[in-house]
């Protein structure tokens, strides 16, 4: 008897070992694969930024496709001192700015109706903001500069930003809408036990709680609006609407294309995106989680 209990204890043990193992090696191949994921997609963006510092020969060169012959810093004057580029940084930032202020008072406020009440008609609504976003853009390009164009208000930077509002909206909703249901419902119960009506609760309670939420639908949208190209393209025919992509054309010849200019310009478009979203990875994160902390 005493044989056969050491002989399951070595069993039991064995079995334990290769779980535990088994369980490594899954770590093991998750974390290769996420590695191997992040490579592939850094390896664009390196050669993008290397080809920046390159001369306008060799960018495109089979010989100097990582290390150029020398470093420059010819292609980012040319893209500062050369093109309009303030006039396009002030047209993105006016177009990404309106877009984060009209959506984000609109975007909490309708996540908080979608979350807390039930109300005649709330699944047809909720139904309708997710097949909005199944229509391609490219697909309300035409409607769009048909509408502006009898407005006469096409090349504004103001009429862009209202346009990305309203296309931008429903995914900002169901993103509010998803931080909105980890919050406990006990908070709303407390507040009306101490006599706040849900209006009062949402600015009181509710907000003040969406703050990383509203962090990361407000990267989302910057993302979506500042690197925006067709609709930007397609509203805007005059050099002072461009925003920063549309002005990479600057760059685009009829027998000549400069592509170290187009490579720093892209590195210049890119780079607020990067820097804002690395100030606010934990927010953008923690929405995606759909959970609050603390």
């Amino acid at each position: 008897m005493a044989t056969k209990t050491v002989e399951e204890r070595t069993a039991t043990r064995s079995k334990s070992y290769g779980t535990i193992l088994s369980r490594r090696w899954r770590r093991f191949l998750l974390n290769l694969l996420v590695v191997l994921v992040g490579v592939l997609i850094f390896i664009p963006f390196a050669w993008v930024l290397v080809s920046s510092f390159k001369p306008k020969g060799e960018v495109l060169s089979a010989l100097h496709v990582w290390l150029p012959s020398y470093f420059t810093l010819e292609n980012y004057r040319d893209a500062l001192f050369k093109t309009p580029i303030r006039t396009y940084f002030f047209n993105s930032l006016i177009a990404s700015g309106i877009t984060i202020l009209v959506n984000l008072p609109a975007g909490a406020m309708a996540a908080y109706a979608f979350s807390r009440f039930r109300f005649r008609g709330r699944n047809v609504l909720m139904t309708a903001v997710l097949v909005t976003q199944l229509l391609p853009a490219a697909a309300l390009v035409v409607p769009l500069f048909t509408q502006w164009s009898r407005l006469s208000m096409l090349n504004s930077p103001v009429v862009l930003g209202l346009t990305y509002a309203g296309l931008t909206l429903p995914l900002v909703i169901l993103l509010l809408y998803g931080f909105m249901e980890g919050i406990p419902h006990e908070l709303d119960e407390a507040a009306e036990i101490d006599g706040c009506n849900p209006s009062r609760a949402f600015w009181l309670i509710m907000l003040p709680l969406l703050r990383p939420g509203m962090a990361a639908a407000g990267i989302f949208m910057f993302n979506t609006t500042w690197q925006e190209f067709l609709l930007a393209v397609s509203l805007t025919n005059k050099a002072t609407g461009y925003t920063l992509p549309v002005g990479l054309y600057a760059f685009i010849g009829q027998f000549v294309t400069n592509w170290g200019g187009i490579m720093a310009m892209a590195v210049i478009v890119a780079a607020p995106v990067a820097i804002l979203f690395t100030l606010l990875q934990d927010q953008f994160i923690s929405t995606l989680g759909g959970s609050v902390k603390g």
